[in-house]
């Protein structure tokens, strides 16, 4: 049995986050992606990172700022393990915890995400390239 832990992320781990989004989006579309993260880890929100024998398999990054969840991304070889829906529910409460009664978040409406977000109850709310999805915390 595969044991999986759960911690906070901090700024030493941006480099281990970014190489797990980078193995699911093409890189050429990401411009200061570091420095992103690392805004949102050290002052707009908070990460949450899933580990397996001390290395970071999958993360996701909220913005307790505007009420959303930023970036969830897993390890391809570590997906439908549990490990993206223990993320979301993490995050999820994270922004419940902050106060907010509505989050958001955005997919692009070719991005498999989109079924297992609505799996998990979040609505679309608005549909073109980009998907905007809402879901009550209550």
């Amino acid at each position: 049995m595969t044991i999986f832990s759960y911690r906070k992320a901090v700024p030493a781990d941006i480099e281990e986050i970014i190489a797990i989004r980078l193995t699911s989006t093409d890189p050429s579309t990401e411009k200061n992606i570091q420095q992103s993260y690392q805004l949102y880890i050290e002052k707009y929100g908070e990460g949450i990172v899933c580990l397996q024998e001390n290395q970071i398999i999958g993360f996701a990054i909220v913005s307790i700022k505007e009420s959303g969840l930023y970036s969830l991304y897993v390890k391809p070889n570590f997906q439908r393990l549990g490990i993206g829906k223990n993320l979301l529910k993490k995050a999820e409460a994270i922004l419940k915890q902050a106060g907010a009664e509505q989050i958001f978040l955005a997919v692009n409406k070719n991005n498999d995400a989109l079924n297992f977000y609505q799996k998990y109850g979040w609505k679309v709310k608005s549909h073109r390239n980009w998907v905007t999805l809402h879901k009550k915390t209550g």
